[in-house]
């Protein structure tokens, strides 16, 4: 009995290593963030999105790397990407800022979009900027993440 036991604790302990040993790989294998790769894609897609010409997608380019040190600014307040907080669907993170903070956060980036849209809106044409309102509309619609609503809205 006692060798049964004991060579189910063994296979125990070897798969249990063999399972951490995977999940250190896939960490490994998980690619990097780069801002310069994502403003290139953002302003790539936008340009085809939009039919934008060279010059004005020279200086959305401009407008993205600019705009993307605040984005990363504001993230930066919690510390990276998930601030190392999202584990357990983000309840330390709820736990740490207060509702004031999250608010605060929240206008800080509301007012970063305006003046992203603002200077956007000097570098479109009026139709150009027409369907990006329309398509951010239809991404808030999409996803209430967008509108601060995390909750899934019932039918």
């Amino acid at each position: 009995m006692k060798k049964i036991v004991l060579a189910l604790v063994a296979m125990m302990t070897i798969s249990m290593s063999a399972v951490a040993q995977d999940s250190t790989r896939v960490k490994q294998n998980r690619r990097q963030f780069n801002p310069t790769e994502m403003i290139n894609q953002r302003t790539k897609k936008m340009a085809e999105s939009y039919g934008l010409n060279e010059e004005q997608t020279a200086k959305l380019k401009e407008l993205n790397t600019k705009y993307a040190k605040n984005m990363r600014g504001e993230r930066g307040m919690r510390g990276g990407r998930h601030g190392g907080m999202q584990r357990n669907g983000g309840q330390q993170m709820r736990q740490h800022l207060s509702q004031a903070n999250r608010d605060s956060i929240r206008q800080a980036m509301r007012k970063n979009q305006e003046a992203y849209e603002t200077e956007l809106k000097t570098i479109l044409t009026e139709k150009q900027f027409k369907a990006y309102t329309e398509d951010m509309k239809k991404m808030m619609r999409q996803n209430p993440r967008f509108n601060g609503d995390r909750r899934p809205k019932k039918d």
